[in-house]
């Protein structure tokens, strides 16, 4: 895919050493375009922390193809600022595997997260040392 420098909003690079952009044209479009304004607004909060969420992972696992291509999902912890206290939500970035640089497709964040995948699928553990 084409990464006109003019279309990028942010770049980062994984722990596996992969780069990934976010474009603005998916930024508007898909993350913040396809919802409801509250939702949009919700979602707009999130955006320097899904750079963060790519940069130091806590997991990195590998989804399903859609569309042919397949995805990885990026998952940490972050805190939110809401109604004068702080709140700890989970935060999953979804990334493009196929594509150089790798870009970010949506984020979402989560309020309660159970997931099983196969052990072969998580790519990354941030626990672990020496990836």
């Amino acid at each position: 895919m084409d990464t006109d420098a003019e279309d990028v909003l942010w770049r980062a690079v994984d722990p596996l050493k992969y780069e990934v952009v976010l474009k603005k044209s998916t930024y508007d479009a898909h993350i913040i375009g396809d919802h409801s304004e509250e939702d949009g607004a919700e979602r707009k909060l999130y955006g320097g922390q899904a750079k963060s969420v790519i940069e130091r992972p806590r997991f990195i696992i590998l989804l399903g193809t859609k569309g042919g291509r397949e995805r990885l999902m990026y998952l940490d912890f972050v805190l939110v600022p809401k109604d004068g206290r702080i709140k700890l939500r989970g935060l999953t970035v979804i990334v493009e595997k196929d594509t150089m640089p790798r870009e970010v497709v949506t984020w979402n964040p989560i309020n309660k997260l159970k997931m099983n995948c196969l052990a072969e699928e998580v790519v990354y553990d941030g626990r672990k040392a020496g990836q």
